[in-house]
């Protein structure tokens, strides 16, 4: 990449037992592991062979490769678990100065990402492409670096040397700073969405976003980049719409992992990660609000209104606990919204899903708990003739409260008459948790007591949660919050003595 010799080390793929220890040598900034298979890696570096870092941990993404950033320099690097995986030894060098966003709205380019002497082109003859679909990702690398930029540098490596890839594979690239990088560009095909890239502009926070929520300033970013580009489209950010290269009715904000269920696409992915993926629906209303003449969800026509056939609206299937409009997670209890359901049965990917209760505007189901996170599909039958068919959105965990607390101690219902007291356990019920998650809860803004999170006996797809009250909490009204791998609850007001 740099034209006078600090070039980053591409090396050649060389077959290893998925366990053996690899020792790669060369100057380096950053590892990169080409797309290929998911592995969990574990990484260390050292600058002399005798001291060296903690090992570091990471799952590699199949489709569109991995980066790991180091924190210091490297020249020796040691890798476990990657098996035949090609890997590089990255050095992107320093920026020489400070990059320059420009433009309407503002984007660093590639000529202040990579000014000379480094060298990363961009390809020569690009396909265009319109797009009818946005694509939200996250690099799943490094969340720091003093020098972002040479980050960009080291992801062009990765995708070019290392993937094969024409150029980095999405459009836009944004860091935890709000600064926004260009990639392959306006209208120019990328390849970023499992292999169905046609009709799609690729955004990507850089980062891995499994157990935290991107910074405030760069979901900012996201949303104007957004909306510029749903503008210029004349796309409407909370629509949906069919793309034709997945064949998907996907919305028109989508994420990667969304691709997922087309037979088209080349796989499954947990991009855009855990914790960013059940921030699109408000990112999607966020962008709305910035979109001349985009009409804000509440004050759209309900297409079930007049139905004389079975129907389910857009959105109308979310989680029972809050009805918000949020993914739902596997296991959980969902509820459909619609006209003429009485009497139906479910499937989710050609699953049977249990029903619940079932009237004719609402059926509440048990989500299989199988189901991938992405897209499903939901299906209402009539003996063996679907009624009624749409998808919507899974992800691994996104929980809500249902509206009861009982203290534990007494037995008794939480409430104002009957307050918690402090120290104390309270008992909470809660679905779509998903499965062994890192977990924690807050009382009145402070820490509580994690004490469990797990199955209610007895209550297929609902979620029981013990907390511990803090023994200094202030008494009176005070408002619950559980966060799960990132994902907050709303929250849930609660009495304490």
């Amino acid at each position: 990449m740099r034209s006078q010799g600090i070039a980053a080390l591409l090396l050649a793929c060389i077959c290893f037992g998925a366990d053996e220890r690899r020792l790669l040598v060369g100057e380096a900034r950053a590892l990169g592991v080409a797309a290929g298979e998911h592995r969990h890696v574990r990484v260390r570096t050292s600058l002399d062979g005798v001291e060296w870092s903690t090992w570091r941990e990471l799952s590699t993404d199949a489709e569109e490769g991995t980066l790991l950033w180091f924190d210091s320099p490297a020249r020796r690097v040691e890798v476990e678990g990657a098996g035949s995986a090609k890997l590089l030894l990255i050095d992107p060098g320093v920026t020489p100065r400070a990059v320059v966003a420009e433009g309407d709205p503002a984007i660093v380019g590639r000529a202040q990402w990579c000014p000379a002497p480094f060298v990363c082109p961009a390809n020569a003859s690009p396909s265009r492409t319109t797009p009818t679909h946005l694509v939200v990702h996250h690099t799943a690398g490094s969340n720091s670096s003093t020098d972002w930029a040479a980050v960009m540098r080291a992801i062009w490596e990765l995708h070019v040397r290392g993937n094969g890839w024409a150029d980095i594979g999405y459009n836009y690239l944004i860091d935890p700073n709000g600064v926004a990088y260009e990639g392959r560009g306006d209208g120019i095909l990328g390849a970023h969405f499992s292999g169905v890239n046609t009709g799609t502009a690729g955004f990507s926070m850089m980062g891995t976003f499994t157990d935290r929520a991107p910074s405030s300033a760069s979901l900012t970013k996201l949303r104007e980049l957004l909306a510029w580009q749903a503008a210029k489209y004349n796309l409407d950010p909370l629509g949906q719409a069919r793309h034709a290269a997945s064949g998907l009715d996907l919305n028109v904000i989508s994420g990667h992992r969304d691709a997922g269920l087309s037979p088209q696409a080349s796989g499954r992915t947990e991009c855009p990660g855990v914790a960013l993926y059940p921030l699109l629906p408000k990112l999607r209303d966020d962008v709305c609000a910035l979109s001349s003449g985009c009409k804000p969800r509440n004050e759209r026509a309900n297409p079930c209104a007049e139905a004389t056939a079975p129907c389910v609206p857009p959105n109308a299937i979310v989680n029972s606990a809050s009805f918000d409009i949020r993914p739902v997670s596997a296991g959980s209890i969902v509820s459909v919204f619609g006209a003429k359901l009485g009497g139906l049965r479910a499937t989710v990917n050609d699953r049977a899903a249990e029903i619940l209760a079932n009237t004719a505007e609402q059926i509440n189901l048990l989500l299989p708990a199988a189901t991938q996170p992405g897209m499903a599909r939901l299906k209402l039958l009539e003996d063996s003739t679907t009624r009624v068919e749409r998808l919507f959105s899974v992800t691994e965990t996104a929980v809500a409260f249902y509206p009861v607390a009982v203290n534990f101690d007494e037995g008794v219902l939480n409430s104002a008459a009957t307050p918690v007291a402090k120290g104390r356990p309270l008992v909470l019920y809660v679905s779509g948790a998903g499965i062994a998650r890192p977990w924690s809860a807050t009382l009145g803004g402070q820490a509580a007591g994690a004490l469990f999170l797990g199955a209610a006996p007895g209550f297929p797809g609902v979620q029981q949660c013990n907390i511990e009250v803090p023994a200094d909490a202030a008494p009176g009204e005070q408002e619950l919050q559980i966060t799960v791998s990132g994902v907050p609850s709303a929250p849930l007001k609660v009495f304490v003595q």
